[in-house]
């Protein structure tokens, strides 16, 4: 039978040094991150970020002047912040450096697809509670 040739294969004329440098050059580091994710992450941050002083802000606003439940501000923006953050870790934090939910195997396909289902779950409430939040505000 003949041997089939593969990547690890190395003849005695080859030179080791271009070979390794040629395989460097090919590959990046896992986790490495550009310029543009190191942006579209530091948007995403802040945007969070901003989400949950805005909904402090809310909560505390419709507490003080007694027009409306504050419980019920409390929870849209609760349901708001969960979406963002089960976002945020899916799109930028697991894709560049905890890899759990892209790492390839059996058990991340399915923990993948739950994360998935999860996260668009929390949008469409986080729609839904956000329209009714503001149709509670006009209405207020």
């Amino acid at each position: 039978m003949a041997e089939k040739e593969s990547p690890f294969d190395i003849d005695e004329n080859d030179d080791i040094d271009d070979i390794l440098n040629k395989v460097s050059q090919e590959d990046t580091a896992e986790g490495s991150v550009g310029s543009r994710e190191v942006a579209l992450l530091t948007v995403r941050t802040f945007t969070v970020f901003l989400l949950v002083l805005g909904s402090i802000w809310l909560v505390v606003k419709v507490l003080r002047r007694r027009r409306g439940s504050w419980k019920e501000a409390g929870l849209a923006v609760s349901i708001q912040i969960i979406w963002q953050v089960l976002s945020w870790y899916s799109r930028h934090i697991d894709a560049n450096w905890v890899f759990h939910l892209t790492s390839g195997s059996v058990d991340s396909e399915t923990t993948r697809k739950v994360f998935h289902f999860v996260e668009n779950f929390f949008h469409a409430l986080a729609i839904y509670t956000g329209m009714a939040v503001v149709g509670r505000l006009a209405g207020v």
